[in-house]
């Protein structure tokens, strides 16, 4: 199985991880897709560009994890409160990508 981790730390990169993100699920039905937020990429689960906002439901009902360094929340003054509940905090963004890449997941940083 296909096991993919995007890396996304700025708010604007975000179009192409989603998009990218669709690509892999539509060619790899059955793989394993987190995108990880960390830096001022945080931003776009509390204030989404409208136009991604149905691309971004859709991967989630796809199989695709949200998750948000809790670092960079408590950075931006982000309460995990207001997060979409589809997003899963993590302690430390840096911690979470490398623990993912000793688990066998290919690092995408678009």
């Amino acid at each position: 199985m296909l096991k993919v981790v995007f890396h996304v730390d700025e708010v604007d990169r975000w179009s192409m991880v989603l998009t990218n993100a669709k690509y892999i699920k539509a060619l790899e039905p059955n793989s394993s897709v987190i995108i990880l937020a960390n830096g001022s990429a945080v931003l776009f689960y509390v204030h989404p560009h409208t136009s991604l906002v149905e691309l971004t439901h859709a991967l989630q009902k796809d199989g695709i994890q949200f998750e948000a360094c809790r670092n960079a929340l408590k950075g931006y003054g982000i309460a995990e409160a207001i997060l979409p509940q589809y997003v899963m905090p993590v302690d430390s963004g840096v911690v979470e990508l490398a623990k993912r890449q000793a688990d066998g997941y290919a690092y995408i940083r678009p």
